[in-house]
């Protein structure tokens, strides 16, 4: 996943934790809520200044706001494989 995805996705968590609509935070920090959205949704790139002004509205700094995010992604859990699904001592073709 890559940084905008995931720190688009943990302002979306933090907004809702702050049961704030999209457009009451772009209210709050001076953007629209189709920008917003397209942050929260990893379509549009973020900016540092935007990031400051996400982080005030958020009362969440900037570091924080970073390292939380990438904090989320790493404690994620890991999807396991059910072995059952595969078919056993399946022939491979090799050419």
């Amino acid at each position: 996943m890559d940084a905008k995805t995931v720190l688009g996705r943990f302002v979306r968590k933090l907004r809702e934790q702050a049961e704030l609509t999209q457009e009451q935070l772009a209210r709050k920090t001076g953007i629209t809520y189709q920008y917003l959205s397209g942050l929260e949704n990893g379509r549009e790139n973020f900016s540092i200044e935007i990031l400051e002004s996400l982080g005030k509205a958020l009362d969440c700094p900037v570091p924080q706001l970073v390292s939380g995010a990438f904090a989320e992604q790493t404690t994620a859990p890991i999807p396991t494989v059910n072995k059952d699904y595969f078919r056993h001592k399946c022939p491979c073709r090799r050419d």
